[in-house]
């Protein structure tokens, strides 16, 4: 199988279970990219429930996914919006000073005035949208 990048860098913005061709999936929504979805039943087995919380952790995050074609079918699933692996982008660089916190949770809006969270980071909302 051919390990083919189905997101270069894009920040993850939910992450939810949901089913996808008939199949039990975990689904990752992007702020840019399509979303993508991962068959927890055949990758997963056991484990599928630790994988639901772990993408969760990624959420604000800008991320890598990853997924795997065979050899002589490229594109044969990553066409089709399947993923294999997301993983956190470093994007630690020293000319930036600049947190992207994605979207308020609230209302949807993007900017960079997101600065209220009642989880620790992991979501943020204008302090004027808190209490909608």
């Amino acid at each position: 199988m051919a390990i083919v990048t189905v997101i270069n860098n894009d920040i993850l913005i939910s992450v939810e279970k949901a089913t996808y061709d008939n199949v039990e999936c975990i689904k990752l929504n992007f702020q840019k990219s399509n979303s993508k979805y991962k068959n927890l039943e055949v990758f997963e087995g056991n484990n599928m429930e630790q994988v639901f919380v772990d993408a969760k952790k990624l959420i604000g995050q800008n991320v890598t996914v990853t997924c795997w074609d065979p050899h002589n079918a490229p594109g044969m699933w990553s066409n089709n919006n399947w993923f294999k692996d997301i993983a956190l982008l470093n994007n630690n660089t020293n000319d930036s000073h600049i947190l992207d916190k994605g979207p308020c949770i609230k209302c949807g809006i993007y900017d960079h005035f997101v600065c209220f969270s009642e989880d620790s980071g992991q979501t943020w909302m204008h302090y004027a949208c808190k209490d909608n």
